[in-house]
């Protein structure tokens, strides 16, 4: 029976939400454009919002040349936006940028091309003349920056501006001799005449990785009390969830617990890594784990492996990924939906099991950068995070390098005992690789197995090997195993991108051998084609494609093909997707069979609209199903989600989700509902929050954001009184509202009262660069006297950084040569100041009166260098290099002044 009063709740409930989104998706797919002047509407200054799920970091290159400067870009279905200032910056155009007017005055490549956009008038004027205002004009601002999208800026600029998702890279060029590329052509050319060694971007005195006996748990939680009624039958489901890392015994503890009606289950995985890459815990490793594990891959013999058990080793276990498919998994909470992105392109989705953990399989890498990052995707809109880099191609094992993996493991059990497939026959693990380089371009790789099939209790034993070759441009896999019973196969695999086009060819070949990857043995051969690219030829929008072809051939004669394509672009305000699956007849069928699905999604004044369509077209057309989707989410606390499916494959079935749901500081908390056509009735209550410590309060706290899978570090900025690097709690200040450079949210933190800030979303061992933004000194004069600092760390620690800052000073000289008993300037000569590790700092040229200047330079000795090709040209000797010494209490410093001899 239903609780009194529940029946009517539950159906008053759904008939209200069936209304809400029917009527929002309908009038919004139909509707045509409207001009009127507001934002969100597509008129002539449109503002959009700002969504972190279309964020990508981009690196600038100039023409051949990398800067190494990078761009948070802003790309959606709808727009691409770019942050004026900072691209300003990087092509040393000479323009001041105002968030707070939207505006923006200067001028670019030369002088003559002066250049003032007012975006709140819709007014722009170059060289004198005003322009047009661009047709479909769209700009955003978050207080700091003010973006602007990608066709308004290549127009007014002059420039070509390319974003490269398969490098997330753009490149900016233009049919003007950009200022900045000659500055770039320059630095080349000094450098190959100086033969200087180009320096490590990370320097060899960043903060390393440390261990402590007892760190503060962060945790994710999660807690759902489900009531369902499927035709008069009722039943009620909760479900608690907890997600953490904390440091434990010098060690990092990893934890996951899922409870609910139907089951239990525990992950606990305890881990450590030496300081730096490259240096040893002990002798022979320098990493280890133990707990619930996941093994790695091979493309012959076995797919990752989940059990209990242990993984020690040395080196860096990439080549892994170097595989033609790779597996990325992880833990999050039950229910949630989980995204794959590649380079900023979705490829598949996932929801997370009731174990807690999403897994996708086979995921392809094409050569050169594979950004992967999974989106997970709350019930009450929670949002999640996590990044993979791989670089495919070149990455190789350093000449005479040797690195190696051990894996022993109890396949399908846990380390605390739980429901988790403990029913099934246990089976152990074990594998072994050696990789070693054996030139700059050749890795070797050779190893040892053992493994249990799940469709027997045969123990095989395996020997494989793999030569791997990284070239520009290619890689190439050649791989082997032999069974040491009976069986061979062999593996090629060859990865090519040639002028933005990127294929994958992988070739299998089973000579009796039997493992996981052919569990039956009767696979002989798999040929696999992979083709992707992107073109904007005689389109009005970039058009990404993805071909693909896939033949599997059977001892026994039997073979089975398939064709796939899919192209994605932006069109009238919506991205499109479509993909299309053709399977030639095989020999026990005698139809072909073709099947497509077509996907559309589109922003909206604060809603993001779904929709899709499957469909089949043979051996006959059908419709298979359909679903649209709306989901709001407005800048305060409020957001709804909603979905209507049709599914007509097997049982026609129509269902309605909805969620609505209210974010608090601490905690979020939403009521979902949910109604099939076949008398499913369910009514849920939902709370998700995460415990963190926030060291710079020295204090817990609940919130509503991820606290788990990262490290934090505490930023303390002062005045840095006696200029000895040193902070002195009794007579040095904190530095109040002082943001870091680096992960896009911390530009919305900044320092307290006592100049602390803690940051959140350092990566899991990986270099994380801790930087002052100048941008946010109230004070001008006021500089950062050392270099930034980096910190390599694992999950769940924390650490302390002190960056002092101390007053700026100029450092001024002149250069001269003597006529007669006149001296005269010197004017247009360039002038380089080096710090004391040899580093460039600034750069500069005399003036008329043969002064130069070098302002806000931080405390310290320098070294002043001229520019000898200048020198030589004009026939006068090098007075080589100048040392100064600047004093934080000398304000200005006068270099002596340099008198030019003739040759």
């Amino acid at each position: 029976m239903i609780p009194f009063g529940m029946g009517r709740l539950l159906r008053v409930w759904s008939r209200c939400f069936l209304l809400i989104p029917l009527c929002c998706c309908v009038w919004s797919l139909s509707a045509a454009p409207v001009t009127e002047s507001h934002p969100g509407y597509l008129n002539d200054r449109t503002e959009v919002a700002l969504d972190e799920d279309h964020l990508l970091v981009v690196e600038v290159s100039l023409g051949a040349f990398n800067t190494q400067e990078t761009l948070f870009i802003y790309r959606s279905p709808d727009v691409t936006l770019i942050p004026v200032q900072p691209l300003m910056d990087v092509l040393a155009f000479p323009v001041q940028v105002d968030p707070e007017t939207l505006s923006f005055a200067g001028w670019y490549v030369e002088e003559a091309r002066d250049i003032s956009v007012d975006i709140l008038s819709n007014r722009s004027v170059i060289v004198g003349h005003e322009q047009t205002w661009p047709s479909h004009f769209r700009y955003a601002q978050d207080g700091f920056d003010l973006y602007i999208d990608q066709q308004s800026l290549e127009r007014w600029f002059e420039l070509r501006l390319e974003l490269d998702l398969s490098q997330l890279s753009l490149r900016v060029s233009s049919d003007l001799a950009l200022p900045a590329i000659a500055k770039l052509a320059r630095d080349k050319r000094r450098s190959e005449l100086n033969q200087r060694v180009s320096k490590e971007r990370v320097p060899d005195d960043y903060i390393t990785n440390q261990y402590d006996w007892l760190g503060r748990p962060q945790l994710d939680l999660g807690f759902d009390y489900i009531f369902e009624n499927n035709r008069g039958t009722q039943r009620s489901v909760k479900a608690f969830s907890a997600l953490g890392t904390m440091d434990l015994a010098k060690h990092s503890l990893r934890f996951s617990a899922v409870d609910n009606t139907d089951r239990s289950d525990i992950d606990l995985t305890l881990s450590k890594s030496a300081e730096k890459p490259g240096e040893f815990l002990l002798y022979g490793v320098d990493a280890y784990e133990l707990g619930d594990l996941t093994g790695p891959t091979n493309e012959l013999l076995f797919a990752s492996v989940k059990g209990r058990g242990v993984h020690f080793g040395y080196g860096a276990s990439s080549l892994e990924d170097q595989n033609n498919q790779i597996v990325i998994e992880g833990d999050a909470t039950p229910g949630w939906e989980v995204e794959l992105y590649r380079n900023g392109i979705l490829l598949e989705f996932d929801v997370v099991s009731q174990d807690g953990r999403y897994r996708f399989e086979s995921v392809e890498t094409f050569i050169g950068l594979n950004d992967f990052e999974v989106r997970i995707y709350g019930p009450q809109g929670q949002y999640r995070t996590t990044r993979k880099e791989i670089l495919v191609g070149g990455s190789m094992v350093e000449k005479g390098a040797v690195q190696y993996q051990t894996y022993v493991i109890e396949r399908d059990r846990k380390l605390i005992a739980s429901e988790f497939n403990e029913e099934d026959e246990s089976s152990y693990f074990m594998a072994t690789e050696l990789s070693w380089g054996m030139t700059d371009y050749i890795t070797g790789q050779l190893g040892l197995s053992q493994l249990s099939l799940q469709s027997d209790e045969v123990k095989r034993r395996y020997i494989y090997g793999a030569l791997i070759g990284g070239f520009w441009g290619a890689q190439t896999r050649l791989s082997i195993a032999n069974d040491l019973e009976q069986g061979i196969a062999s593996a090629l695999s060859v990865k090519t991108r040639i002028l933005g086009l990127r294929s994958n060819l992988e070739y299998l070949y089973f000579d009796e051998l039997i493992s996981d990857r052919n569990p039956s043995g009767l696979l002989s051969d798999q040929l696999s084609l992979k083709l992707d690219g992107a073109t904007r030829f005689l389109l009005p929008n970039t058009l990404n494609y993805r071909f693909s072809y896939d033949r599997r051939s059977n001892v026994d004669g039997f073979k089975t093909e398939s064709y796939g394509n899919t192209l994605n672009t932006s069109l009238a305000g919506f991205q499109w997707s479509h993909s299309l699956n053709y399977q030639p007849a095989s020999d026990d069928d005698s139809e072909d069979r073709v099947t497509a699905s077509l996907n559309a999604t589109r922003s909206w004044m604060g809603w993001r609209l779904k929709s899709g369509f499957a469909y089949g077209l043979s051996p006959k057309a059908s419709f298979d199903s359909a679903t649209v989707s709306a989901g709001y989410k407005n800048s305060g606390r409020f957001s709804y989600l909603a979905s209507l499916s049709h599914i007509a494959e097997i049982e026609e079935v129509t269902q309605l989700d909805q969620t609505l749901t209210w974010q608090f500081d601490t905690l979020d908390l939403s009521l979902t509902n949910s109604l099939t056509s076949k008398g499913f009735q369910s009514l849920g209550l939902s709370l998700n929050t995460s415990l963190g410590y926030d060291h710079a309060e020295q204090e817990h706290y609940f919130s509503h954001a991820s606290q788990v899978n990262q490290a934090a570090v505490t930023v303390k900025v002062y005045l840095d009184e006696d200029g000895n690097g040193l902070f002195d709690a009794e007579h040095e200040q904190g530095v109040e509202n002082v943001r870091m450079r680096g992960v896009s949210y911390w530009r919305n933190l900044a320092t307290n009262d006592e100049g602390l800030v803690t940051l959140n979303g350092i990566p899991h061992l990986s270099y994380q660069k801790i930087e002052v933004d100048p941008k946010s000194l109230e004070d001008p004069f006021l500089k950062v006297p050392k270099k930034p600092e980096y910190i390599y760390t694992h999950a769940g620690t924390h650490r302390f950084i002190h960056i002092p800052l101390v007053p700026s000073v100029e450092i001024e000289g002149l250069v001269h040569y003597v006529e007669g008993e006149q001296q005269v300037a010197v004017q247009g000569l360039g002038v380089s100041l080096y710090d004391d590790a040899g580093e460039l700092v600034a750069e500069t040229s005399t003036e008329y009166d043969g002064v130069y200047l070098f302002e806000s330079v931080a405390p310290g000795r320098y070294w002043l260098e001229f520019d000898e090709d200048w020198l030589t040209r004009r026939g006068y000797v090098s007075p080589g290099r100048y040392e100064v010494f600047a004093s934080a209490q000398d304000g200005v410093v006068y270099a002596d002044p340099t008198v030019l001899a003739a040759e």
